[in-house]
């Protein structure tokens, strides 16, 4: 499951209930496809410090759909984290709780 900023890595254990495995922050994943491509045209790696899977797709096009889509959110997370870190950085904080802009 991709949400915001977080892929959530889940097994069904009823029609309506998912057993989480994983939670892995977008921030701290990198997706790649195998060394050996033509060996495994299905497969592509998600990596992260905590876990590492090999998943495989059902055909190269939802394999790169995949890839693609999971590229692109970590992208997206990256944007969205650097312009709030530097809205952060134009607002400093005074002793008295107030705020003063830069």
């Amino acid at each position: 499951m991709l949400l915001n900023d977080v892929l959530i890595v889940a097994k069904p254990i009823s029609e309506d209930n998912l057993k989480i495995h994983q939670t892995i922050y977008l921030g701290k994943l990198s997706v790649k496809k195998p060394e050996k491509e033509d060996e495994y045209p299905l497969d592509f790696h998600i990596l992260s410090a905590a876990r590492s899977f090999t998943l495989r797709a059902s055909s190269v096009c939802e394999r790169d759909t995949w890839i693609s889509s999971l590229n692109k959110s970590v992208e997206e997370y990256k944007r969205r984290r650097a312009t709030f870190a530097q809205a952060a950085n134009r607002i400093q904080v005074t002793g008295n709780g107030q705020s003063d802009r830069k």
